[in-house]
């Protein structure tokens, strides 16, 4: 695939100015608190802005696919596993997002035609697999 791939303007915009206010807290904190882990802050949000940015660099990506981040990674999930379904919880487990979201992310999905639902297993056990044909 020769697919260029660029970073929209908003997304790289997004994280000017954000560093120096961390530091400015962490200065304040190091100045109130002796011995205050200023590394692990510093390196704490550093990891979460750089998967802040990650997630919205897929969903740039994957918008002109009518997908979003959370969906490609449960796609993926469910293309990766052996019978090509798992169950909410699974799915929960693998995509970061509470319970309560899988039920609206899988409707999103079906809707898009991209899995299908095994309604035949009780609702505890419900397993969400790849569309017919998909994968």
């Amino acid at each position: 695939m020769n697919a260029k791939v660029r970073i929209p303007a908003k997304v790289r915009r997004r994280s000017t100015g954000r560093l120096e206010d961390d530091e400015r807290r962490l200065d304040v904190a190091r100045r109130r608190l002796q011995g205050y882990p200023h590394e692990l802050f510093t390196l704490a949000r550093l990891v979460t802005r750089i998967q802040k940015r990650q997630v919205d660099l897929g969903n740039s990506i994957l918008k002109p696919h009518r997908l979003n981040y959370v969906e490609y990674t449960a796609l993926m999930a469910l293309y990766g596993s052996e019978a090509q379904a798992l169950t909410a919880s699974e799915l929960s487990d693998v995509t970061g997002e509470k319970s309560a979201n899988i039920t609206r992310l899988c409707d999103e999905l079906v809707s898009k035609g991209l899995i299908d639902r095994d309604r035949g297993m009780d609702r505890q056990a419900q397993r969400a697999g790849a569309a017919h044909g998909i994968g």
